[in-house]
């Protein structure tokens, strides 16, 4: 049998082209819709992670203004140094324990009176948590030299009226731990490239990374998330945050960049309501979309060529 015609070869090597190239155009456009539906679902992530950290605060603000009514924490603020008061409130410390970890009583300058891990005269007034001129519930981290661990504190006041929330008679604070944070951060243990995680006004974690040790290992208040993708968290944070904590509504992108271990992602952040925070969710970029090298393509092509120049 004769060889095709170098014009036939020629023909349908154009024609193999054309086709792949409307495949490559294809393939490229379901791709960017694929692409398209990820960030989506990488924005939705963030804000439900968001959402959940918020509402886990709320619940222990709640909790907070409960028993910085009772009438044990009120009348040993309202009295510092009477004996029995003390006493008392310490008892009621003790009984708490089991719910509110860590409870202590200050007077309103932030010296301790009664508290389950602090000893009574320790100072915390030029802790700016302490500061009662905001009169807010606030949540403040910080590492425990004691008991060698780290913690959220819920810092709230106590009033001498909690209706008419007039004056101020000292503060109460109780501690929480950062596995449940970390927990709620957690993203599905099928999707092994997206992690989500929480950061502060500084860009220190706040709950646990997915690639940094394990235990008090954990990145929580030791590792800074080093991206771009934190930097505009941050930046955005101290462009659109109110004088009273409120963020403006601002439309939040989707970007590539190195996360703080140096791989490739997409990411995008949210923020907290209830404290200053960057929420911050990421997928790997290889997982969201896996174009052809240029060395597949030219290989398609080469086999092909071969092909038509050896058909008989």
């Amino acid at each position: 049998m004769k060889k095709v015609s170098i014009r036939n070869i020629f023909g349908l090597l154009a024609g193999v082209i054309f086709i792949l190239l409307v495949v490559e155009g294809i393939y490229l456009v379901q791709v960017g819709m694929l692409v398209d539906a990820r960030h989506k679902s990488l924005q939705i992530t963030a804000d439900n992670k968001a959402l959940l950290i918020d509402t886990y605060l709320n619940e222990e603000k709640q909790k907070i203004i409960y028993i910085s009514s009772l009438k044990e924490f009120k009348n040993v603020a309202l009295n510092p140094n009477n004996k029995q008061t003390i006493a008392i409130a310490k008892k009621k410390i003790d009984e708490l324990n089991s719910f509110f970890p860590g409870i202590c009583i200050t007077d309103n300058k932030g010296i301790v009176i009664v508290a389950k891990n602090d000893l009574p005269g320790m100072n915390y007034g030029n802790q700016k948590y302490y500061s009662l001129e905001n009169k807010k519930i606030v949540f403040e981290p910080y590492y425990d030299t004691i008991r060698k661990n780290n913690y959220l504190a819920v810092v709230s006041p106590i009033y001498n009226n909690d209706v008419i929330k007039d004056k101020i008679i000292g503060t109460i604070v109780f501690d929480l731990d950062f596995e449940t944070i970390t927990g709620l951060m957690k993203v599905s243990i099928d999707n092994n490239s997206e992690e989500a995680y929480l950061i502060d006004e500084s860009g220190l974690f706040l709950s646990g990374s997915k690639y940094i040790g394990g235990g008090n290992k954990d990145g929580i208040l030791i590792q800074e998330a080093k991206s771009d993708g934190a930097k505009a968290c941050l930046d955005d944070l101290k462009k659109y945050q109110k004088s009273n904590g409120d963020i403006e509504d601002h439309e939040e992108k989707i970007i590539p960049y190195l996360n703080y271990i140096g791989e490739d992602v997409f990411g995008t952040h949210t923020y907290l309501k209830t404290m200053t925070g960057c929420v911050i969710a990421e997928e790997k970029v290889a997982e969201v979309a896996k174009f052809p090298s240029v060395k597949d393509i030219i290989d398609i092509f080469k086999n092909v060529f071969y092909l038509l120049l050896n058909n008989k």
